[in-house]
């Protein structure tokens, strides 16, 4: 379903296709939770994953409302974005990912966070002040950085809930002491500031944007881990190794390459692992091409057609080579498979012009050299200088 139809991103209190954004698929079924409804999904701003917190106060909150959540020396501001069944589900999902990360199993109460209560509009509208400030505190970060010639991309700059605290995002290659500068930057944003280092993935994630295919970043959109990408994935693509076309607007390889990097590993099985030239008497059958989704091999012969075997009938081929057998008998079975080409009927594809009875077939008819366009106000038509 789409955004813009009943039913899709746009309904049940989702506004977009983001992966902060939550579609309650279960807002038209029937409460099955026999009413644990204790459990809340929040959304911090700036922060990559969802906070899940009990709600132990019985504080009735929905989709939207904002709420206080327990912070080192203060709280933080975050928005509701499930409850219920599907909170559940999602933390679920949450704990499952850390355990795949780390080593051993996290505990379930460590990864709740404490609800304390909703947030009043005063609160709100500071909140937001902050927010629509983003850019002129990424500036002031961005000119000390520039003056103390740290080799670091500041990505953003976003403010805790009480305004306590910032968090300066920023990617680097280098290990750099940011002692001094931290010192500086505390003084310019008036705040404790907290230096967190983030990938070039998770940046184009959070920035957002389009990509290649035209629809929105996948990292933005709905990916929540990033694996490794290799250049490995591109060959067994067959794809050319091309850094400009296989980066995407991280700069890095794309994460689409490994989308589809299983379908080739398994279609590959079933390939010879090295194709070669089939020798003959009336020549050498050149390699061109090989397909592993279609199982398909294409040849040139020395006539320069085209000759389309699969994996059986190449084996049967080379050991025909092997033997001293002909091969001319199976490489002609394979010609007779390719669809005939059909030639064209200029008169087939005219177009007239209903409209003032305008005939195309005119510019289709080859014009000699020298006749151009026609000449204004009866002029000849201009010659092209010739070189001496």
């Amino acid at each position: 379903m789409s955004c813009s139809t009943s039913g899709g991103c746009s309904s049940n209190g989702s506004s977009g296709c983001t992966k902060h954004n939550t579609f309650d698929w279960l807002a038209n079924l029937p409460a099955y939770d026999n009413g644990e409804h204790l459990l809340v999904e929040i959304q911090v701003e700036g922060q990559f994953h969802k906070r899940y917190a009990e709600n132990n106060k019985s504080l009735e909150l929905f989709r939207g409302d904002w709420v206080k959540i327990r912070a080192h020396r203060g709280y933080d501001l975050g928005q509701i974005t499930a409850s219920g069944e599907l909170a559940k589900l999602g933390h679920l999902r949450k704990i499952r990912e850390l355990n795949d990360r780390g080593k051993g199993k996290t505990n379930q109460e460590d990864s709740f966070d404490v609800l304390l209560d909703k947030a009043n509009e005063k609160e709100i509208k500071a909140h937001q002040d902050q927010l629509d400030k983003r850019l002129m505190y990424q500036k002031k970060v961005r000119d000390i950085a520039r003056e103390m010639q740290l080799p670091i991309k500041v990505s953003d700059v976003i403010y805790r809930g009480d305004g306590q605290q910032a968090t300066v995002y920023y990617t680097s290659d280098k290990r750099i002491d940011f002692r001094e500068w931290v010192r500086q930057a505390s003084v310019s944003l008036s705040a404790r500031v907290e230096m967190r280092q983030i990938s070039d993935r998770q940046e184009a994630g959070v920035k957002g944007g389009l990509g290649p295919c035209g629809r929105e970043l996948c990292c933005s959109s709905w990916m929540t881990k990033f694996d490794s990408v290799s250049t490995s994935a591109a060959r067994y693509q067959q794809l050319a190794i091309n850094n400009e076309k296989l980066a995407g607007q991280c700069g890095r390889l794309k994460c689409c390459l490994n989308f589809e990097l299983q379908t080739y590993i398994e279609a590959k099985a079933f390939m010879p692992k090295r194709v070669k030239d089939i020798k003959s008497p009336k020549g050498t059958y050149e390699v061109v091409s090989v397909d592993y989704l279609t199982k398909s091999i294409s040849y040139r012969s020395p006539n320069g057609e085209l000759v389309v075997v699969s994996p059986k009938e190449y084996n049967d081929l080379r050991q025909r080579v092997q033997d001293g057998k002909d091969v001319e008998s199976v490489l002609s079975k394979a010609k007779q498979r390719l669809p005939k080409e059909k030639k064209q009927d200029p008169q087939a594809h005219s177009m007239d012009m209903a409209v003032e009875g305008v005939d195309l077939d005119r510019f289709v008819q080859n014009r000699k050299r020298g006749q151009g366009r026609s000449n204004r106000k009866g002029r000849p038509p201009r010659r092209k200088n010739k070189r001496r």
